[in-house]
């Protein structure tokens, strides 16, 4: 490996992790990349050293005006002690987060009632901006950045890549995983005065951009549309060997039959996936022999609650990401959901889940549930990697569900397309070389 091959890139934001979906597509895209050929700038906690440069961003560069300050965390800001952060980080096996503390509770109502206060009187985006502070200038000149790379999802980072962009005339690719574009701006008093704000500063910033990428095919369609700019897609790409190393190789099924959902909780996907459980029940009283099991890293006491009713219905412990491959391949089908309401297919209409491609590596058949509008729906149907199940409700599910478990050739075509679609479209090794040459832009 020619280091030198690699340009120097500086990360604004999501930094690297094994839990969360931008987090993983981010280490699996660097994964390989020279540690001294890159740098991580963030306001949030670093989980995985894939280099030797970090910058907390804290309360230097985010600092709200009085008397908002006063409810303001205050991280410490400036450049990390890799060494002191490498011992703290021992455990490799992630965690459930939860909120079954009364106090946590009631610490969350009052921060959600607080964000609606500010959303609503329009004060938001005047007082949740983040700056450009000296230390954190010195940093990036003496990494000395070829390019500068951001996935974005808000306005203060629209406006902090903007102006490090024309401080340091560095080029920046911007890399967009969700439309938030569609949902930042909520409701409130001004909210056509900041919807104007967030387009017209956004497509600046693109014209101003030397790399654009998405996350997926659907969405650079869309984007071009919408901002007449070419996206790159760039979608979590996968080791064949890690992941096919347990996939299928013959369909039988489970006793019981078993089906997983592995993922994030919440926006998007809470509804779909409770829909699943309530399917399986009606299954189960049917004297199907099957159960429904849910990995989450995210997890409210109010959802574990509530998945207790279900009597066929398991929640796991969440395994580190080494162990995944193995656990995928060895259920009898995978669920992809999401949600059918507006505002799910607003946010997520133009995504495609990080597990995707992994999913498909295993060979497992994998059951798409969401709405034919959905860039993971299109993509199923017209690859044929998935069952489509694209219209909600109880009946057409527990009928999909059905199907799978009593058709065994059909899980075997789903299964062998899948595998066949992970080779050709997210093998890791072209797609790292892909998206190496398009940062390579200098």
């Amino acid at each position: 490996m020619n280091k030198t091959d690699y340009p120097k890139v500086l990360i604004i934001g999501q930094t690297f992790n094994y839990t969360s979906g931008s987090g993983i597509t981010k280490s699996n895209l660097f994964k390989g990349w020279p540690k001294d050929r890159i740098a991580v700038a963030t306001d949030e906690k670093i989980e995985d050293l894939m280099c030797e440069k970090y910058y907390q961003i804290g309360y230097n560069e985010l600092k709200r005006p009085w008397p908002f300050n006063c409810l303001q965390g205050k991280t410490k800001s400036g450049p990390v002690d890799i060494k002191a952060l490498r011992n703290k980080n021992t455990s490799q096996c992630n965690t459930v987060k939860n909120l079954n503390k009364r106090s946590e509770l009631y610490s969350l109502l009052l921060r959600r009632g607080y964000h609606f206060f500010l959303h609503f009187s329009g004060v938001y985006n005047k007082i949740c901006t983040s700056r450009i502070s000296d230390e954190f200038l010195r940093w990036v000149k003496d990494f000395n950045p070829d390019i500068i790379y951001d996935q974005l999802s808000t306005l203060a980072s629209i406006r902090f890549l903007s102006r490090l962009h024309h401080i340091t005339k560095k080029p920046i690719a911007i890399h967009i995983m969700d439309d938030w574009m569609s949902t930042i701006n909520q409701y409130g008093l001004f909210y056509f005065y900041w919807k104007k704000v967030i387009n017209d500063e956004f497509s600046l910033l693109l014209n101003e951009a030397s790399v654009l990428m998405s996350i997926c095919q659907e969405m650079s369609d869309e984007y071009e549309i919408r901002f007449n700019k070419k996206f790159l897609p760039f979608h979590n790409p996968v080791d064949l060997d890690f992941w096919t190393q347990n996939s299928k190789t013959q369909w039988n099924i489970n006793k019981p039959f078993k089906i997983l959902y592995s993922g994030r909780i919440g926006k998007g996907t809470l509804n779909s996936v409770t829909s699943i459980a309530k399917a399986v029940d009606v299954l189960a009283s049917e004297g199907y022999d099957i159960v429904f099991q849910i990995q989450s890293t995210f997890m409210t006491d109010a959802f574990a609650s509530k998945m207790k009713r279900f009597s066929n219905t398991v929640i796991n412990t969440p395994l580190p990401y080494n162990k995944l491959p193995e656990k995928f391949s060895s259920v009898d089908l995978l669920v992809l959901p999401i949600d059918f309401d507006l505002h799910s297919l607003r946010f997520l209409k133009l995504s495609m889940p990080t597990k995707t491609s992994e999913y498909m590596a295993t060979g497992t058949p994998i059951l798409v549930y969401a709405s034919e509008c959905t860039a993971l729906s299109k993509y199923a149907e017209r690859e044929g990697w998935g069952y489509v199940v694209s219209s909600s409700g109880i009946t057409t599910l527990i009928n999909a569900i059905k199907t799978l478990y009593t058709d065994g050739s059909a899980r075997r075509k789903i299964g062998m397309r899948a595998k066949e679609l992970a080779r050709i479209n997210h093998d890791a090794g072209r797609i790292r070389e892909d998206f190496k040459k398009t940062l390579s832009v200098t």
